[in-house]
């Protein structure tokens, strides 16, 4: 049961990321987030539509690879054409050896887990993009994954097989080590 609830407790953080990610670089209006509150903190969850399908859909395909614990990377560009703005990653890195983790109980699994997601998301929201909220046409984003060798071949609708490092400053927001697998979030510009 745990690795499945922590599969489900990682994909509805990714979720929870995407949105941050998205309202933080200001790629879309303001108006169009509404406050929620996820993790002990109010964050802002977009109310677009077909922007919410799209972000399901991610989170749906990334099942997979975060059940196999082959995700390594998720990595948000925000792009002006073909120029690179800003990007925010995501990068995971799973304890293979489980039998040194001493077991926890369910509740202490959420309760870790929410802590550490709850400063991965404050570590996004801190990012403060200099760009009105949805002021500048053509500016988009782009979704990309990395992932060990087999998981990424059988990805192919969403993920390319590698992510390449941009260039610019790379600041590492936040670090988590968690239960059965690390998180941390990088920002580059």
């Amino acid at each position: 049961m745990t690795e499945e609830l922590l599969t489900e407790l990682l994909l509805e953080f990714v979720e929870v990321w995407v949105h941050a990610v998205l309202h933080t670089s200001h790629i879309y209006p303001a108006q169009i987030f509404r406050s929620r509150y996820k993790y002990g903190i109010s964050v802002k969850q977009s109310t677009f539509p077909s922007l919410n399908n799209f972000i399901r859909e991610l989170v749906s395909s990334l099942r997979d690879v975060i059940s196999s614990r082959s995700l390594q990377d998720l990595q948000i560009t925000i792009l002006d054409g073909t120029k690179t703005l800003e990007s925010f990653s995501l990068r995971l890195s799973y304890h293979r050896n489980n039998h040194q983790v001493d077991p926890i109980s369910e509740e202490e699994l959420v309760r870790r887990c929410r802590e550490g997601f709850r400063g991965q998301i404050v570590s996004v929201m801190e990012r403060h993009s200099d760009r009105e909220p949805g002021a500048e046409e053509g500016v988009t984003f782009a979704v990309t994954t990395r992932t060990t060798e087999l998981a990424g071949s059988q990805m192919r609708k969403w993920c390319e097989q590698s992510v390449t490092e941009s260039e610019g400053s790379v600041t590492p927001l936040l670090f988590n080590d968690l239960y059965q697998f690390t998180l941390q979030s990088v920002y580059r510009v």
